[in-house]
Parts: structure tokens; C-alpha cells; sequence
């Protein structure tokens, strides 16, 4: 079983356990061996305060004289190699909802996504599998899927061999003959085919089941495993991931490979070795929230689109300023709305807990508002609408629409403020929907 396994949230401070520190809101204690593994990575030794942070995932900070830990907002596991895991859930959680809903609402989030293995995995099925810390749900439908596989059958295909043998298989290379067996006529240099599994697919598998191996799990997923890496035992590791995946083509032969190639990608990419003390590295598996939650809104709005309607992600047709001619500081927004060609509304997603009935009580950052002024005026010439788009809570379940934007030109640029409900997964009161707000093309 995993030695010890910790929970914590989005944005938390993390201190070691005995330090003079007490739990509190916002605070987490953590095993003191997680702690410096992660806290004093990367540090040379008699460095009193580090310089550099240990990765992306953390901000080194200190409370008086207490070297601290502070989480970003990066939801999933990382394992130490002293057998600690830390597990950090969204902080949607901070509201009273316990773990089972939080991995819950996250795995929901996952399978909403149709490029990551989650989707193979009935509605129902998450339900049990929300009860279970995420390394483990991890493990446990990475090794199904591969043992599915190879349950099914390894795929082999024919692969040319050149070898010089005591006999003679397939064509005889008479200039390899001449050259190796002049003086030694009882072998014969030739080439054959063979029918093995050595393929990008099962290379990519067992790789996969290495990097699984390192992590701690119950005796039954060590039990699969090693059967697993004994059935392909035969099969060399991939040395080239990102080429193996490119020669992948999947059919109507190997379809059967599609869900075992998503999770093995999973745990090749995101089951990265990056934070560690010293030679050592602990091993994690993070999602960004903010990326996340921008691909989920992507994701979901196509389906609320009205026909005739087009969704672009992440444009960069317009920039902030030109130098010598040539664009500088490039205007990216998260998602930009078409009808019949024109632009006529933009959106930016917001991973950020917000409360309030109002504007004025919701405050939107400064920041943001400029940011939401450089867009509206590069990408809305004729008029239309910026939608700020924050999870739904309680406190914030209604559009709100109190501010227009001035001095964009001569149109008008109206600024919302929208919920979007992660347990429906839907916008709500999209501004699209209401033909009093829609822009009047030529």
C-alpha cells in the first residue's frame, strides 16, 4: 500500500510536520521526508535560502523563520522516492466538499476531454473510482487497459534480419558472404524475415509499464505489473517515444491498441521525473487547472453554439504593437466567436473562484480588464461582447452585465461576466442566446 498518502488544495501552504506551525485555513501539514524532498530540491548545500524554485508546481516562501511550500494551480499526485504521495484536488474543494468529490469533479473533467484515455470509461464507473486516491485510479485503468491488450494479443508484423548463421535462411548476400565467410564456408550470411512484436505500439506499452513499475501501489496492481512486463519481456523498451508515436497508425488491426496507447502517452508525458533532491527524483502526474478548465469550456461550448456558428481557440491574427514592421507582443484570447465570418464575441476563461451579484461585488481584476480591453479592440472592430468565465458557485449562478467598454473605436463592447457549471458542463445564460445583445452584421 502507499506509505502515506496526503491531501491538500490548490493554492495551500505546505509545512513540515513538527515544525512550530499549527493547521489552519490555507495551511497543510505535510511528512517532514516529502517536505525537504520537495522543498530542497535542487539546492546546494549550505545555501541557507534557495534562489530557484524546485519546479512550477511550488512556491519555496517562508512563514518568520519556517521554510514553507505553497501550491500553484496544479491538480493530481506526486509521489516521492520516500514513498510519501501528495495528492492536490482543486479548490473548488475548500467549500465544504470532501475528496470523493473533488476527484469526482475532476475526473468528470478529464472524461469531458476527448483526447485523454477518461473518455473510454463509463459515467458510472467514476463514481467508484472518485473513492480511490488518484494514483491509484491512475495505475489501475493505465494497467487494465494494457493488460486488455495484451489479453487481446500483441501485435506482430514481419521485420527484415540480416545475420550470419550455421544455416541458410531466406536470400543469401553474396558480397557479405564473400567478405565474412571466405574462410568459413559452414555459415552462410542471409537475409530473413521474422515475425516478432518488437513494434512502435509494444514498445510504447512497455515503456509505460517501466514507468509504472517505480511507483508504490497495492499487491494486486504489483502482481499485474510484473505479469505485464513478463508478457513483454520479449519486446525492448522505446529508446524514441515521440517517433514511436508519430509511426503509429491505427485500423482496423490494431484499433484495439487506442485506449492503451492514450494511457501510455499519459504516463509517458505527465509522469515526469522533475522534482527530486539530489540523484533522486520523485515522480508526479499534475493538470494544470487553468488549462484544463479553458479546454473543457472549448470543449463543451461547441455543443451550445447556434448553427451557422464557429468556435476558434487561441488566435493570434492580431498584435499589441509593430516594430520595423513586424508584430510584436502577439494578442492570444482563449476563445473567439464567429457568426458567418465575423468576429462578435470573445472569451477568456478563468480558473478563479468568484462570489458576488454584481460587477462591482464579482471585481475583476485590474489586470484583466485591461487584458480584456487590448482584445476587444483588435478583434471586435464592428461591436460585440468579452466574457469573463469563472466556475459556477453559489454565490455567482446568474450572467452579470453591468459595464461597457469606452473608447474602442465608435461601437459598442459589452463586458460579461459568466458562470460556467462544472457539474452540468455548460455555460450558463451565454450571451449568444439572447438575440437583444446580438451584433448586427452589414
Amino acid at each position: 500500500m502507499l506509505n502515506q498518502h496526503v491531501l491538500c488544495f490548490e493554492h495551500e501552504t505546505l509545512y513540515p510536520t513538527g515544525c512550530v506551525l499549527k493547521p489552519a485555513d490555507g495551511l497543510r501539514e505535510i511528512p517532514q521526508a516529502l517536505f525537504d524532498e520537495l522543498f530542497y530540491a535542487g539546492l546546494d548545500a549550505g545555501n541557507d535560502k534557495p534562489q530557484q524554485q524546485p519546479q512550477v508546481w511550488f512556491v519555496r516562501e517562508w512563514l518568520g523563520r519556517q521554510p514553507v511550500l505553497k501550491t500553484r494551480q496544479y491538480v493530481g499526485v506526486v509521489q516521492g522516492r520516500c514513498g510519501h504521495v501528495l495528492e492536490i484536488l482543486p479548490k473548488t474543494g475548500k467549500a465544504g466538499h470532501d475528496a470523493s468529490e473533488m476527484r469526482l469533479m475532476l475526473l468528470h473533467m478529464l472524461h469531458a476531454l476527448p483526447d485523454m484515455p477518461f473518455k473510454t470509461l463509463p459515467q458510472p464507473a467514476l463514481v467508484q473510482l472518485a473513492k480511490m486516491p488518484l494514483l491509484q485510479v491512475f495505475i489501475q485503468q493505465a494497467l487494465s487497459s494494457i493488460a486488455n491488450v495484451i489479453q487481446h494479443g500483441l501485435k506482430q508484423q514481419y521485420q527484415s534480419t540480416q545475420d550470419n548463421q550455421p544455416m541458410l535462411r531466406g536470400r543469401l548476400l553474396i558480397s557479405q558472404q564473400v567478405r565474412y565467410n571466405h574462410s568459413n564456408q559452414a555459415h552462410f550470411y542471409s537475409e530473413h524475415d521474422e515475425y516478432v512484436a518488437n513494434c512502435a505500439e509494444n514498445r510504447i506499452l512497455r515503456l509505460a509499464l517501466t514507468i509504472i513499475s517505480r511507483f508504490p501501489h497495492a499487491a494486486t496492481y504489483q502482481h499485474l505489473v510484473h505479469a505485464c512486463i513478463q508478457h513483454m519481456a520479449h519486446i525492448p523498451v522505446s529508446r524514441q517515444p515521440e517517433q514511436d508515436f508519430k509511426s503509429i497508425q491505427l485500423d482496423r488491426n490494431n484499433q484495439y491498441y487506442a485506449s492503451a496507447l492514450q494511457w501510455a502517452k499519459l504516463v509517458i508525458t505527465d509522469f515526469s521525473p522533475s522534482v527530486g533532491l539530489g540523484q533522486q527524483t520523485a515522480l508526479s502526474l499534475l493538470f494544470d487547472m487553468n488549462k484544463l478548465f479553458e479546454s473543457i469550456v472549448a470543449c463543451q461550448l461547441k455543443r451550445q453554439l447556434p448553427i451557422g456558428w464557429q468556435l476558434k481557440t487561441q488566435q493570434q491574427t492580431a498584435a499589441l504593437v509593430q516594430v520595423n514592421q513586424q508584430p510584436q507582443r502577439k494578442l492570444q484570447p482563449d476563445l473567439l466567436l464567429f457568426d458567418q465570418q465575423q468576429a462578435v464575441a470573445l472569451l477568456d476563461c478563468k480558473w478563479k473562484l468568484k462570489s458576488g451579484r454584481t460587477f462591482s461585488q464579482l471585481n475583476p481584476d485590474e489586470q484583466e480588464l485591461y487584458q480584456m480591453f487590448a482584445y476587444a479592440a483588435a478583434y471586435l472592430p464592428k461591436g460585440g461582447n468579452v466574457c469573463l468565465i469563472y466556475p459556477k458557485t453559489p454565490q455567482f449562478s446568474r450572467a452579470v452585465e453591468q459595464a461597457v467598454f469606452h473608447h474602442i473605436r465608435d461601437v459598442e463592447v459589452h463586458l460579461w461576466l459568466l458562470p460556467f457549471c462544472l457539474q452540468r458542463f455548460e455555460l450558463v445564460d451565454a450571451p449568444f442566446q439572447w438575440s437583444s445583445i446580438t451584433v448586427k452584421l452589414d
